[in-house]
């Protein structure tokens, strides 16, 4: 009787321990998502997006080898920024709207550096031995940095686009670049599954954070600096949700049936957006506080390469292998 009893209650623990692990956890909010307009922006893929910090600008950058800067109001394009031999895979535009930078594969190879009010091309960086893949400034401005194929991280001052220190550590590819809002870390991610914090004051290695599972596409950190959402490809093709300051991780986000190639932080880290190769449930947005799924709009026939949520948070951009910029208003309810 005492073994049948202890059986019992092992099989009862067990049951219980199951079912609280399956009970999804309730959102803490929801957002009601309505795409208002559409822009037939390029004529390839749209591999990024980026706004400028006050909104009034959406910069866009394309397999078609062009980057485009759109006034984001009215949908109106500005001016097209053409010189990069082959593919786009990444632009940002400084904090001032100063300048756009560009990072380019193929036979090209090279980040670019132009100017935004003059429309032109400033600096061609050149020092990486194979494909751009990531861009990003400093908070300030001052410094671009970027990360290539060649397994590398280079910093570059923008004014003078002179190369300034170069980063080696990561085993693979670096697909992903992203600064702390102070200017004094720089956080890379990489095919090699590795998210790596680099002290931009020492140029020293300061972290290694391992557990992403997959190789790391995307990489976007929340505007108080204490999370930070990165998208996999690989066999799992999910998202986790780091704890920056702890290492640890907060949510793993499952959903996708491809390799995520986009995330996005809103600008409150209430939400955080993520887009992915294929067809069907490639855009998603999430409840940062608790993990949970709360919208898949099914507006992309085909992959989504590219997200940006506008600075006051009320818009949502996204683009991908349809060549158009899909616009999205979103309103958002916090429950009591």
């Amino acid at each position: 009787m005492r073994h049948c009893a202890l059986a019992a209650f092992l099989l009862m623990t067990v049951l219980f321990l199951t079912h609280c692990q399956t009970v999804p956890v309730k959102p803490t909010l929801t957002v009601a998502v309505k795409e208002v307009k559409t822009i037939a922006a390029h004529d390839d893929s749209i591999m990024s997006l980026d706004f400028s910090h006050d909104g009034k600008w959406l910069v866009s950058g394309s397999l078609d080898k062009t980057i485009k800067v759109w006034q984001f109001k009215s949908s109106r394009l500005m001016y097209t920024l053409s010189g990069h031999q082959n593919w786009i895979n990444r632009i940002a535009l400084s904090p001032d709207k100063q300048w756009i930078v560009s990072g380019s594969g193929g036979i090209d190879d090279t980040a670019r550096i132009w100017d935004a009010p003059q429309r032109k091309l400033r600096y061609q960086l050149k020092g990486h031995k194979t494909s751009v893949s990531a861009v990003v400034f400093s908070p300030n401005g001052q410094q671009v940095a970027t990360g290539s194929w060649d397994k590398t991280i280079k910093i570059w001052h923008t004014e003078t686009g002179k190369l300034l220190h170069t980063f080696a550590g990561h085993k693979d590819s670096v697909w992903a670049l992203a600064y702390t809002s102070d200017g004094k870390r720089l956080i890379s991610g990489g095919w090699d599954e590795v998210i790596k914090v680099w002290d931009m004051q020492t140029l020293k290695l300061i972290d290694t954070l391992k557990g992403q599972k997959g190789s790391i596409m995307a990489m976007a950190l929340s505007s108080d600096d204490k999370k930070l959402v990165v998208g996999s490809g690989g066999t799992e093709n999910n998202i986790k949700i780091w704890q920056l300051d702890t290492g640890s991780i907060l949510h793993t986000l499952i959903g996708h049936k491809h390799t995520v190639m986009a995330v996005a932080f809103s600008p409150d880290g209430q939400l955080v957006a993520s887009g992915s190769g294929g067809k069907g449930q490639n855009l998603n947005i999430w409840d940062v506080r608790t993990g949970s799924l709360l919208q898949s709009p099914q507006t992309h026939a085909s992959a989504v390469m590219a997200l940006a949520f506008s600075p006051d948070g009320r818009y949502l951009t996204s683009s991908g292998d349809d060549k158009m910029i899909h616009v999205y208003q979103l309103s958002v309810n916090n429950y009591q």
